[in-house]
């Protein structure tokens, strides 16, 4: 259902909607590029490692109660969008923000995408490295 997962850039700067002169050549934002056999709603999480204590077979974020138990690196759904794609080559233009009032800080993420027909049939999940680097 989901193929040909692909990014315009790994590394670009946060934007908002005005442009503005810079003295780099990194780009502002990045566009991810997918393709869809039907339509279908795609889900896009933003997940990123953070560090965290082992307690009972489990990675948890640190408390004062476990802060002296093993480290370990867990992973966390940092936002999540979902969007309605259409049959063929979509586009997301995207430049970290994830909602009106929720944006990516700089740093190394993992997007996670996914789609789910009308049917109920889910798409096996696709993964791309970004980072956003600070201005």
């Amino acid at each position: 259902m989901l193929s040909a997962l692909s990014e315009s850039a790994a590394r670009w700067l946060a934007g908002g909607k005005l442009a503005r002169m810079t003295r780099t050549s990194m780009p502002v934002g990045t566009t991810f590029r997918f393709s869809l056999n039907r339509a279908a709603h795609v889900r896009l999480d933003f997940t990123q490692k953070r560090n965290g204590r082992k307690v009972s077979r489990g990675c948890v974020p640190q408390t004062r109660r476990n802060s002296s138990k093993p480290r370990c690196r867990r992973t966390a759904t940092i936002g999540t969008l979902s969007l309605a794609a259409h049959t063929g080559a979509n586009q997301v233009r995207f430049q970290g923000r994830i909602s009106g009032a929720k944006t990516l800080k700089p740093g190394r993420y993992t997007l996670i995408v996914s789609a789910t027909d009308s049917a109920g049939h889910r798409s096996l999940p696709h993964k791309l490295t970004f980072t956003i680097v600070k201005r």
